[in-house]
């Protein structure tokens, strides 16, 4: 008679926690599968990133005349969990500069800059910024310099994960704070940076 008590005991328990452990282990698969559908509809990878930069900026690149015979010059390097892929084309006139920073799920960014006789007349920085992998949290940031009725104008806006979704590509810019002497200086500095050199 003890000897089945004992044994319905152990066959209480041991279904009991086979419940629970299939139960827990529901909830962990259910949790991954909404954490990988979340970081599905916020992350943007470089590719896409893309799609958000200036056309201006391939008007005036195909309207150089740049000798097909020299090669852009280029930089690739690491730095932390990110990749650093930098290039450059240069003639008497004109530098054309594209930078790409590729952080994985965390963030990406593409920088690109066009200088005539030493001066800059095109400038886009555009990145995906995701802060806590909630959709509130993560947005784009565009930044163009950008020539308007012969005059540089600096603008910026801000796209949310859920205006990305609702097909808002389109969105407006508004004119920032920044003077285009603040964007040269610094984008000087970091050009020459990302190619460990001084000058254009």
């Amino acid at each position: 008679m003890r000897y089945s008590s004992v044994l319905l005991l152990l066959s209480i328990f041991y279904f009991g926690c086979s419940k629970s452990a299939q139960k827990a282990e529901f909830y962990q698969i259910e949790n991954n599968a909404a954490d990988q559908a979340l970081e599905a509809a916020v992350y943007l990878d470089s590719a896409t990133l893309h799609s958000y930069l200036s056309p201006v900026f391939d008007s005036i690149v195909l309207s150089i005349q740049f000798d097909e015979n020299v090669e852009p010059k280029q930089n690739n390097f690491n730095e932390g969990d990110c990749e650093v892929k930098v290039y450059k084309k240069k003639n008497d006139a004109w530098s054309v500069v594209e930078s790409q920073t590729d952080c994985g799920s965390n963030s990406n960014q593409v920088m690109r800059w066009i200088y005539k006789n030493n001066r800059l007349v095109f400038y886009q920085d555009i990145s995906s910024v995701n802060l806590t992998n909630e959709p509130a949290d993560f947005y784009i940031y565009d930044e163009l310099l950008i020539q308007r009725e012969g005059e540089l104008h600096s603008m910026e806006r801000e796209i949310t994960v859920e205006e990305f979704h609702s097909g808002l590509i389109s969105k407006s810019y508004y004119h920032n704070n920044r003077t285009v002497t603040q964007i040269e200086s610094a984008s000087k500095w970091l050009i020459r940076e990302l190619f460990a050199e001084n000058g254009l």
